[in-house]
């Protein structure tokens, strides 16, 4: 179903609603908005571009905002959101796993994710990034991956995870 034509007349009020003081409220629209059939227009990722830094979201509905952006397919998000996640390190996994899903394998996206392989709590969300990735791109993790493979305090899940990722 193509939603963007069926939301396009209401896309401005739907924005009124990411000011509304209800968290719920703002999570929900930045949902709608952020996944719009076949991708979100223009015009809702101005203003849900607007709103990523904005104070009164919690790191859940900044995440969505984040991801909304990486998922839009519009290369010209990707620096701004990989800038932001490094101001915001709590969103840090968030922004890695939508990486991962959405395929981004810019430089400065594979950059980042190679930064999660120096954070053993980051071990999961990197792995699980670099195995959706093309070929081509994991070859360049190699290292990172065995890495995690090696590292006795590894969970065996993710050094599994690791191996696969390796040898797909």
């Amino acid at each position: 179903m193509d939603s963007a034509k069926l939301l396009d007349g209401y896309i401005d009020d739907l924005a009124a609603l990411l000011d509304d003081p209800d968290e719920g409220l703002r999570k929900s629209t930045v949902g709608i908005l952020g996944r719009i059939s076949p991708k979100p227009p223009p015009k809702a990722l101005a203003y849900l571009e607007a709103h990523l830094n904005d104070k009164a979201n919690d790191d859940i509905t900044t995440g969505m905002i984040a991801g909304a952006l990486l998922y839009s397919g519009n290369a010209a998000f990707i620096p701004e959101v990989l800038r932001f996640a490094e101001q915001r390190p709590q969103l840090k996994a968030t922004i890695i796993q939508s990486l991962g899903l959405n395929q981004i394998a810019t430089d400065e996206a594979l950059k980042f994710i190679h930064s999660a392989f120096q954070d053993p709590t980051l071990y999961q969300v990197a792995v699980d990034a670099v195995g959706r990735m093309p070929r081509d791109a994991r070859k360049g993790f190699a290292q990172d991956l065995a890495h995690v493979m090696e590292d006795p305090n590894t969970d065996p899940r993710v050094a599994e995870g690791a191996r696969q990722a390796l040898t797909q």
